[in-house]
Order: structure tokens, then C-alpha cells, then sequence
């Protein structure tokens, strides 16, 4: 409450949007509102990740569309293109919560027509230490229910020395959130040369653009198809993966680094 010039980074509102998705308790939404509309009182100007973020501040929290400035993330320069050969495994790489719509992604991998008995489905995030609410065990439950338990597989937490790997040698990486902010595991995964598979309507497809196909998340028959697309098509596949690279060399830290520094001086100045 200083009179001091104050910036307030805004991730997303992925909890705003889906609180039923995103809160244990009622009593949790209602302190995380309270906290964000706070923040944004005090601040002179308001720092988010996608163009998709800045619509959503503004319309969620009326915060002037002015006062957001939109710096995009981008891969640590650890993710690089790779040799290695393409294994038979699929890639999510992220929350393992009810917002990331893993539901829909197992459904889709159950009902793939491109795949064989040992195509795996792997799912890296640490399901144990989410601070947000988890859905591990119910889709744990869901892949015994839709016979493929056998084949997917809860890697948790993985360090970016060996999510690398994982980029490089899948055959296709999904991301079907029902919301992001950016989708920073999209961009490594295009940095890698993975082609992609994201959700329409966020800011995964403003990221992915043509570089990637775009699913409707609410929508399995939709995500099975896209999926089965790039798996059927070794040129799409090269084709995506390519586009893919090239779209996030034009992200980088240094870049974000500059954008933060022209946001604090807009709010010394403002």
C-alpha cells in the first residue's frame, strides 16, 4: 500500500475461468479473487504472457486493456533440435489437474486408429505436489476403465535435462487444456522439433499458430482425429515439426528479458 510504482505479473485466469476445475473449496476461489483483484488495485500497470491473457484480464477484472503490456515466454535455450529417431510414445508434458483435460486426452489415445498395442501414452507432471487441485488418481481410474492403463504411463516430475529427451523422440506431442496463458511446454516441444497438438481457443493455438493442429478440447472425437492425422502422415508430421521450430526461434528469454525491462519503465512513468 506504499505509494511506490508497482507492476503485477498475471500469469492467466485459468482459475477465474474453470473454478470448479481449479479450487478444492469455495473458500479458495473466493481468497484467490480477492488476492488478484487486490493486486491489480495497487498496480500501476499489469505484465501478462499472450495477447489471450490480456483479453482475459481485461474482461475478468475490467483492468484497462492500456495498462497490460503482453511479454511472451519462451523455451530455456537448454531445448534444442535433436537427431534422436522418433519412438512409438505420445507426450503431455504439464499440470496433472482437472483444467489440463487429460479426461479427453486418455479417451482420445483409448480411440486412436493410427496407433498399435505399443503406442504409449507418456504424462510427465508432478501429480503430487500441485498446489492447485489434482486429478491423478481419477485418471489413473479412467485408463484402467478404458483398457489402456497398461500403456500410459505417470513419469511425475522430470528435470529439463531429461524433458529434452522426451521431446526429441516422441512421435507427437498433446496439449489439450481446456485453458492457457501461454503453454510454455508447447514451446519447448516445438523448440525440439515435436509436432503438436494443442486446444482451439486459448492461447496455445495464438502460440502454436500454423505450426501445430488445434482441437476443440471439449470436443474427444476432434482431438482423436487431429492426433490421428499426424500420426498417419509422416509428411504432416516433418511438415508441423519444422514450422515448429521456426516459430519458437522467434521467442527468446533475452526478448522477454527486454520486454519486462520497457514494462517497469512504463510503470515509473506512468
Amino acid at each position: 500500500l506504499r505509494p511506490t510504482p508497482t507492476l503485477v505479473g498475471v500469469h492467466d485466469t485459468i482459475a477465474e475461468n474453470y473454478p470448479e476445475l481449479a479450487f478444492a473449496s469455495r473458500k479458495h476461489e473466493r481468497f484467490w479473487r480477492a488476492k488478484v483483484r487486490l493486486a491489480l488495485w495497487q498496480a500501476d500497470r499489469c505484465l501478462t504472457v499472450s495477447h489471450y491473457s490480456k483479453r482475459c484480464i481485461e474482461a475478468t477484472y475490467g483492468y484497462p486493456a492500456a495498462k497490460i503490456d503482453v511479454v511472451p515466454e519462451a523455451a530455456s535455450p537448454i531445448f534444442t533440435p535433436g537427431g534422436d529417431e522418433r519412438e512409438d510414445f505420445l507426450l503431455y508434458v504439464g499440470g496433472i489437474s482437472p483444467s489440463k483435460n487429460l479426461g479427453a486426452l486418455l479417451e482420445a489415445f483409448a480411440g486412436l486408429e493410427n496407433a498399435t498395442s505399443a503406442t504409449r501414452l507418456v504424462l510427465v507432471g508432478d501429480y503430487r505436489g500441485d498446489r492447485f487441485r489434482g486429478c491423478y488418481e481419477e485418471l489413473e481410474k479412467a485408463s484402467q476403465e478404458l483398457g489402456v492403463a497398461d500403456r500410459v504411463e505417470f513419469a511425475g516430475y522430470v528435470p529439463d535435462e531429461g524433458l529434452v529427451e522426451l521431446y526429441r523422440r516422441a512421435r507427437l506431442f498433446v496439449m489439450p487444456s481446456f485453458d492457457e496463458g501461454f503453454g510454455l511446454p508447447a514451446a519447448e516441444a516445438m523448440t525440439c522439433g515435436a509436432p503438436v497438438v494443442v486446444s482451439s481457443g486459448n492461447a496455445l493455438q495464438e502460440l502454436v499458430g500454423d505450426a501445430g493442429l488445434a482441437a476443440d478440447p471439449r470436443d474427444v472425437e476432434a482431438l482423436r482425429t487431429a492426433m490421428d492425422r499426424v500420426l498417419a502422415d509422416e509428411a504432416l508430421a516433418g511438415q508441423l515439426a519444422a514450422r515448429g521450430v521456426r516459430r519458437a526461434a522467434g521467442l527468446s528469454w533475452d526478448e522477454t528479458a527486454r520486454g519486462v525491462v520497457r514494462a517497469l519503465e512504463s510503470t515509473v512513468l506512468a
